[in-house]
C-alpha cells in the first residue's frame, strides 16, 4: 500500500473552501502517478464481489463511490453488475478514472459532503476516505450522516477503511482505527454490522466476512493490515 496523503489534524476537522482546495491539490499531485495506491486486482476483485453479496446488492443497483480517487473500486463494483458512479474532489483522479474506467462507470468531480443526490443510491461506498482519517472518529458522525443522505431508504452505506490492529504499527499520516472505535462510531446507527477482513477470506466463498475474530487476532499479532468494514442499513427517510 502506498503512503497515504498526509492530512493535518486541522485539515481533517475543518471543511472550509481553502482546506478543500489544499486537499484536492495534494491528491492531484499524487494522482499523476497511475494506480498511486498500488491496488492489486487479484486481491480486491474477489473482496468486492464478496462485499456486494454480503451487502445484499443486486444487479443494476445504483452505487455511489464517495471519494473514488482513480476509480479502481468503482470499476470493480461495475464489474459486479452495479450502475456505479464515482465522485472525488481531485480533478486529476477523476480524469484518470474516466480514461481507464470510463466505459464501465461514470465519474465526476465533487465534494462528497455536499452533493445534490439525496435518497438516490441503493448503496454508498466509501473506502479509506480521508475525511474519516481523524482523531475524533469514534464520536463524530458528521461524515457518515452526510453519506447516508445519499442512500435510499432500505439501502446501505458501506464503510471500508484500511487499518492495522497491531499496537507496534504506527503511521505519521494515517490513523489506524480500531474495531472498538468502529463499533462506537456506528452504534449511532441501528442495524450496523462491523467486520474486519484480511481479504483472503473473500477467496473462500461462503466464508467471506465470517472470520472477523480470527483476522483481528492475526492482525494484532503479526501486524498484517486489513479492511475494517461496516454495513449500515438506512432505516429512515
Amino acid at each position: 500500500m502506498a503512503t497515504p496523503i498526509d492530512i493535518t489534524a486541522e485539515a481533517r476537522d475543518t471543511c472550509s473552501v481553502g482546506k478543500l482546495k489544499d486537499l484536492a491539490a495534494s491528491y492531484d499531485s499524487s494522482y499523476k502517478q497511475p494506480n498511486f495506491f498500488k491496488y492489486r486486482v487479484w486481491i480486491y476483485r474477489p473482496f468486492i464481489k464478496a462485499l456486494v453479496k454480503k451487502a445484499g446488492l443486486k444487479n443494476k443497483n445504483v452505487l455511489l463511490d464517495a471519494g473514488c480517487g482513480q476509480g479502481f473500486f468503482t470499476s470493480l463494483f461495475a464489474e459486479c453488475g452495479l450502475k456505479a458512479m464515482g465522485v472525488d474532489i481531485s480533478a486529476q483522479g477523476v480524469r484518470q478514472a474516466r480514461e481507464k474506467h470510463g466505459s464501465r462507470a461514470e465519474f465526476t468531480v465533487g465534494d462528497v459532503l455536499n452533493l445534490s443526490y439525496e435518497n438516490q443510491f441503493d448503496c454508498v461506498y466509501s473506502r479509506s476516505c480521508s475525511l474519516y482519517n481523524r482523531d475524533n472518529f469514534a464520536e463524530d458522525h458528521s461524515v457518515s450522516d452526510a453519506l447516508l443522505r445519499y442512500v435510499k431508504p432500505g439501502g446501505v452505506l458501506i464503510f471500508d477503511y484500511y487499518t492495522n490492529l497491531c499496537a507496534r504499527k504506527k503511521s505519521t499520516s494515517w490513523l489506524y482505527h480500531s474495531v472498538a472505535s468502529a463499533h462506537k462510531h456506528f452504534s449511532h446507527y441501528p442495524g450496523a454490522e462491523v467486520f474486519f477482513s484480511l481479504r483472503i477470506d473473500a477467496l473462500l466463498g461462503r466464508f467471506s466476512f465470517s472470520l472477523s475474530r480470527l483476522h483481528i487476532l492475526i492482525s494484532r499479532v503479526t501486524g498484517i493490515g486489513g479492511e475494517l468494514v461496516v454495513l449500515v442499513p438506512k432505516t429512515f427517510k
